[in-house]
Formats: C-alpha cells, sequence, structure tokens
C-alpha cells in the first residue's frame, strides 16, 4: 500500500521489518514456452530482477529495447504497481517482462508465446502485453493466479477485468 502511494520510506520500513521478523514474500516466478507449429522451444523460468541468467545481458538489451519502443508508442508505466523505488522507473523488470524479452530472442517472429505465473500479472505487464502483441505480431497467453489472458492485437481476453 505504501509502495502504491509513493511512500518509499514507508514501504522501505515494512521490508525491513519483514526481513528481521524472518517473513519472506513469495517471489513472482514465470515459466515461458514458445511454441510453433509443431516445434517446442526449451522451457525457460524467471524471477523478477533474476541477473543470474547465462543470456541476461542480451535479455536486458531485448528488454531495453522493448521499452524504447513501447514508450514511443504511447505507453507509460504506471508507478503505483511497481512495489520498490526504482532507479528507473519507466521500466518494468518483472518477470513477466523478462520471460518476454527472453522469447523474443529465443523465438522466430510470430510464433506464440506462453507464460505461467505464480501470482497475479500486474497492471503495467498486462498493458505492457498488449502492446507487445500488436509491436512484435505476437500472440501472448498467460495463466496467472487469477485468470487467463490471451493478448492480441493489442487487446486481452480478460477485456481488463483482470
Amino acid at each position: 500500500m505504501y509502495a502504491g502511494a509513493g511512500m518509499w520510506d514507508k514501504a522501505k520500513q515494512v521490508r525491513e521489518t519483514m526481513s528481521a521478523l524472518g517473513i519472506k514474500k513469495i517471489p513472482g516466478i514465470v515459466n515461458v514456452t514458445v511454441k510453433s507449429f509443431n516445434e517446442t522451444t526449451p522451457k525457460a523460468r524467471w524471477v523478477a530482477n533474476n541477473t543470474d541468467h547465462k543470456e541476461y545481458s542480451l535479455i536486458e538489451k531485448t528488454l531495453m529495447n522493448m521499452f524504447a519502443l513501447l514508450k514511443n508508442n504511447g505507453y507509460v508505466v504506471d508507478r503505483r504497481w511497481l512495489l520498490q523505488e526504482s532507479d528507473n522507473p519507466d521500466e518494468c523488470f518483472h518477470s513477466e517482462m523478462l520471460a518476454i524479452a527472453w522469447a523474443l530472442v529465443n523465438s522466430p517472429t510470430h510464433t506464440a508465446i506462453f507464460l505461467s505465473k505464480n501470482l497475479r500479472i500486474c497492471g503495467n505487464c498486462h498493458e505492457a502485453s498488449k502492446l507487445v502483441s500488436v509491436l512484435y505480431g505476437r500472440d501472448i497467453y498467460a495463466r496467472d493466479a487469477n485468470r487467463h489472458h490471451h493478448f492480441s492485437d493489442g487487446k486481452c481476453s480478460c477485456g481488463g477485468y483482470w
């Protein structure tokens, strides 16, 4: 709640208190698969801010290019969805964005991307996924903790009710 209100000092205090008490937040984890006709690429697993992946530098570069393209096409990050103060608050490095960037690098164009996430997709990732579906010509199928989403041609099957 504090992060959503932009009260970063209070949000930090809560995190520190939780840490001191040994309380841990369940991390957002996304499994991603890319399919093209009968071919399936290897699955990848992403956690938010995962910099340990062997392809991370390439994924980060792809993600930065993706955000530049999104911004040039009207995408604006809603800072209420950022749960931590960021040096670059105009970008969202949540697990689903890392997974989408990985899929863009590791699959032919126009192949579908399948995501499975253990938590609810955030509003920023939801809006970005709609725009990615148009700009990259990809259908993105996502199953989060609440429902299924099919992002295609700039729209989501959930109709904005996620």
